[in-house]
């Protein structure tokens, strides 16, 4: 009988290390992962693949805790040479010239549609002033310190943490978080006349849409 408690006590230790392991799993922060967004940069010169690795090393791993905001500008820092940044070509208004931290704004247009998806509030955004071949319309965000921010914000009662990756071949966008009920939809109305293109932004969530942004763009 001595024998049979002993087992049965030992197996009851036994079991509870891995229950608490569950439990743990089950309502840890950063669980789930709310969205995701790359794009490819295999084709970019080495100069905006540096950019875009030091912008996104220095962003990787940021938590957002509820209430609180995020800013790109604050965070990625002031572009100069002395920080690692180079020059490199980079959209200026309807053309394209050479800057330092050129590149930059694909991580900042990525971590912009990001946020949309995993239903959080952007503060500040500026679309660039034509559209720019890796980011589809309407998701980009253009940054330039210390003139243009993207400033996100989350009204969530949960934290959630930005995970960016950059290889040689992609830059990579994840947002981590715990997912709540209820799916989050984007969608774009275009209008185009001979020299614009006109784009508006809505989001659809919990069942209900959300006019996000109404950007114009130059075609020439």
């Amino acid at each position: 009988m001595t024998n049979k408690l002993l087992t049965n006590a030992s197996y009851s230790i036994c079991l509870v290390p891995p229950l608490i392991f569950l439990a743990y799993y089950n309502v840890r922060p950063f669980a789930d992962s709310l969205c995701t967004n790359s794009a490819s940069i295999a084709s970019l010169r080495t100069s905006q693949k540096q950019n875009i690795g030091l912008a996104a090393s220095r962003i990787n791993g940021f938590v957002l805790k509820p209430g609180m905001s995020f800013s790109f500008n604050n965070t990625v820092g002031p572009r100069v040479n002395d920080r690692g940044f180079v020059a490199a070509a980079s959209y200026e208004g309807t053309g394209t010239g050479r800057t330092v931290g050129g590149g930059i704004c694909l991580v900042s247009s990525l971590l912009y549609k990001s946020a949309l998806e995993a239903g959080l509030s952007v503060v500040e955004r500026k679309n660039h002033s034509r559209p720019i071949g890796s980011v589809e319309p309407g998701y980009d965000a253009t940054v330039a310190y210390p003139r243009y921010d993207l400033k996100i914000a989350n009204p969530t009662d949960e934290p959630v943490k930005f995970d960016l990756t950059s290889t040689g071949n992609e830059i990579r966008v994840e947002i981590r978080g715990r997912r709540k009920a209820g799916d989050i939809h984007l969608s774009r109305r275009f209008a185009r006349s001979s020299d614009t293109l006109s784009v508006v932004v809505e989001r659809t969530q919990d069942g209900r849409l959300t006019r996000i942004s109404s950007d114009r763009y130059k075609l020439r």
